[in-house]
């Protein structure tokens, strides 16, 4: 059977077609990687690399070139040159998910890199690159919670357990709860375990808690619980999701240490620093938070408030005459009358030197300057008595009530200074209220 010379010709071209191609698929292949794929020479010079691997290391690099991998690596793992120069096989894994930390990071780089880097003859390594960032990140977390979980549970001399149903009423309820908290199982099974806690808004916390468990794995627990005998007990812990070996949600379990001590601690420590420690007053600062907090509700609800700053007549006068001894009795004195004139919502607080501040929720301008002049009227009328005998003294009084001039803590104390200002210009021992419509 005879071919024309046409058909030979066509016959003879189609394996090199085929591989052709071929060629183009792996080339499509390579370059499609979602990883960074790259040939190397055995001293780290780029003899292929994919646009992957270009994308992780250029921002690495610094540089628009990538001509040899080990040299743009240099200062963040430069192990990976002499573990190709020591590797002893024809072939074969020189690493494999080497982690390497980029440090310091690079902007638009990854911060961490796996790279693996495998033998192919005696002149070639094939390089595989990888951002691992984001694994690391998980791991870092990951262990994070174990330490967290773990140093929970070596502290647990003073802890309970339990187990909720999904509905969050109590299910299993051991000795170390009624230990802590003194109630029987008997008397706590199947109740919610949010009626345990002190806090008003329990219940809604609990779900809370709950939903974020059911994400997470776990969240914490933290609040004033109620005793059987009427006291309190500090609660902190963790409430963890509890599910089946397929994964559905049968409860959750409970670990909560008393933490009363710390807690009360803490909170003298607070008392302490909020208070002056001359007149036992609050301080400034306290004043200032408090006084935000009080004029955002007035900002929503519109209930009167207003402040009076209160200041000692020729208090330098009484320092100079009779010792500063005599002037520390004389603002006790006047802490004394301020206090037993005010109501347990009113705030008191030293301002500064001999200066006071009240601030006084859902009251008016009319009734502030009343309370202002029977505070007045009390100190006129008292002498502080010392070791030479005793010393009158008098106060002048700013009022000043909120409003959409006087709308943060600065302008209203503002305006009853210059309302203050105004009583001692005016003779002093008198108080004055800061015109309506005043800006601070």
């Amino acid at each position: 059977m005879s071919i024309d010379g046409s058909e030979a010709s066509s016959r003879s071209l189609e394996p090199e077609e085929d591989a052709r191609a071929e060629n183009e698929r792996l080339l499509e292949f390579l370059y499609l990687c979602p990883v960074g794929l790259a040939r190397l020479g055995c001293r780290g010079d780029v003899e292929m690399m994919n646009s992957a691997g270009a994308r992780l290391l250029l921002p690495v690099a610094g540089t628009p070139e990538l001509s040899n991998l080990f040299d743009v690596l240099e200062g963040h793992a430069p192990e990976l040159r002499s573990l190709t120069r020591v590797f002893a096989g024809e072939r074969g894994t020189i690493c494999e998910g080497h982690r390497i930390q980029l440090t310091p990071p690079r902007p638009h780089a990854p911060e961490w890199l796996s790279i693996t880097l495998v033998k192919i003859d005696e002149s070639r390594v094939m390089a595989v690159v990888a951002d691992i960032t984001g694994s690391v990140e998980q791991e870092r977390l990951l262990h994070a919670d174990r330490q967290r979980f773990q140093a929970i549970y070596e502290g647990m001399r003073d802890a309970m357990i339990c187990t909720l149903d999904v509905e969050g009423r109590v299910a299993t309820w051991n000795s170390s709860g009624e230990r802590l908290l003194g109630f029987s199982e008997e008397s706590v099974l199947l109740r919610l375990f949010a009626t345990l806690s002190e806090d008003d808004d329990a219940a809604a916390r609990l779900a809370r808690q709950m939903a974020r468990s059911l994400e997470a794995g776990w969240s914490e627990l933290e609040g004033w619980y109620a005793r059987r005998d009427g006291s309190r007990l500090w609660g902190e812990g963790v409430l963890a999701a509890l599910r089946d070996e397929r994964g559905a949600v049968t409860g959750f379990s409970v670990v909560l240490r008393d933490m009363t001590e710390r807690k009360l601690a803490a909170e003298r420590l607070q008392e302490m620093a909020s208070r002056d420690a001359l007149t036992g007053m609050h301080n400034r600062r306290h004043f200032v938070e408090h006084a935000q907090r009080e004029l955002a509700l007035w900002r929503r609800h519109r209930h009167p408030l207003t402040v009076a700053l209160i200041d000692a007549d020729h208090f330098k006068k009484v320092n100079d005459t009779h010792g500063h001894a005599t002037g520390d009795e004389v603002l006790r004195d006047l802490a004394t009358v301020v206090r037993e004139q005010l109501r347990s919502t009113d705030l008191s607080a030293r301002y500064g030197g001999e200066e006071f501040v009240l601030l006084l929720p859902s009251t008016d301008a009319a009734g502030a300057v009343v309370l202002a002049e029977r505070i007045r009227s009390a100190i006129a009328a008292r002498a502080v008595v010392h070791e030479t005998g005793e010393v009158s003294y008098t106060v002048s009084i700013g009022v000043a009530e909120a409003s959409d001039c006087l709308g943060s803590v600065e302008a209203l104390v503002h305006a009853a200074d210059q309302a203050l200002y105004r009583a001692k210009a005016e003779g002093r021992n008198r108080v004055i209220l800061a015109p309506a419509g005043l800006t601070g």
